[in-house]
């Protein structure tokens, strides 16, 4: 079963956001300073919270509509492949074993961008509070207006990225970036969920981690082997080895994704377990995929700097 692309509805999604903070990044820029300080600072402020009130409607909408369809698609997939292959399957229920599953990770997408969308919202909030603090006691002394409280609040928000979020884990990303990578980790989550469930439920036990050919040193280990969904079929290693977290993930933005293994239908059945039961903890990539590894490091370290000048360019 060939790997797909990511659709395009992330792609849509993608652009939901992008056009997002453009609004805020143009109307911090273009709104006229006029008026006093509060007057400003609360009206400017009422827009971009505009803003990210409408965006968290689109993401609840984008979900409820995209995440089922993505999880149906794979199930129909799966469908599919054991019809053309003749495969013995019991009879499921969809609402008792699939309906839940697609509740809960439209809910849980929904809730990581409503989230980042509410913290970048507390952060604009706090930033033009702190800026409104220092601009009064400042503007005693050097007469600062509401121009030069705007252009302060440019160039805060250039140095801080207040357009950002910093996840759970520490890291720090642009709402677009981290949109996206929330939307491709789901959608890997959504089609690897259905594809867990469906096989459960039809009594089979066995699932191979897509073959890749990654650079990266997180999945190189885990890719192309065969995984026992239970656990319980000793010739090859837990599917928890490999999933070890609450996401059917080998990291955020990972592409993998779990395919049904029938052993009738599977050529040379005991060079896959050898393959499957090699050691974890050796590195496999050749260092041609290590030389790749790191220059795919630094063009993304490159398109970040793009972006952050981009940036500055819209705000200047």
């Amino acid at each position: 079963m060939p790997q797909k692309k990511t659709p395009k509805e992330i792609e849509k999604l993608i652009e939901i956001y992008s056009r997002a903070k453009q609004k805020i990044l143009l109307t911090i820029k273009q709104k006229e300073a006029k008026g006093n300080s509060t007057f400003y600072q609360k009206s400017l402020l009422t827009q971009i919270n505009g803003f990210l009130k409408e965006l968290n409607k689109e993401v609840r909408v984008w979900s409820s509509r995209n995440i089922p369809k993505f999880y149906e698609e794979k199930l129909r997939e799966l469908n599919e492949y054991v019809r053309d292959n003749d495969i013995p399957v019991i009879q499921t229920s969809f609402s008792k074993i699939h309906k839940p599953a697609i509740e809960t990770i439209v809910n849980n997408l929904s809730s990581d961008l409503v989230e980042a969308n509410n913290f970048v919202g507390r952060k604009i909030n706090d930033k033009f509070k702190e800026i409104g603090l220092k601009t009064t006691a400042e503007k005693f002394a050097v007469g600062m207006g509401v121009k030069e409280q705007k252009n302060l609040i440019i160039e805060e928000l250039l140095k801080s990225g207040i357009i950002g979020f910093t996840d759970k884990s520490g890291r720090n990303w642009q709402i677009d970036s981290y949109a996206t990578m929330v939307a491709n980790t789901t959608y890997a989550e959504a089609v690897n969920r259905a594809t867990l469930n469906q096989l459960t439920g039809w009594g089979y036990d066995l699932v191979k981690v897509s073959q890749n050919n990654t650079a990266c040193p997180v999945c190189a280990v885990y890719e192309g082997r065969i995984y026992s969904i239970s656990g319980e079929d000793k010739r090859f290693p837990a599917l928890d080895v490999a999933f070890s977290g609450d996401n059917l993930n080998l990291h955020p933005n990972c592409r993998h994704t779990l395919l049904p293994v029938v052993e009738a239908l599977t050529d040379n059945f005991n060079k896959e377990i050898e393959f499957s039961n090699r050691p974890f903890d050796k590195d496999p990539r050749s260092e041609k995929q290590v030389e790749m590894y790191k220059q795919t490091q630094e063009k993304k370290k490159a398109l970040r700097e793009k972006k952050r000048k981009k940036l500055e360019k819209i705000l200047s």
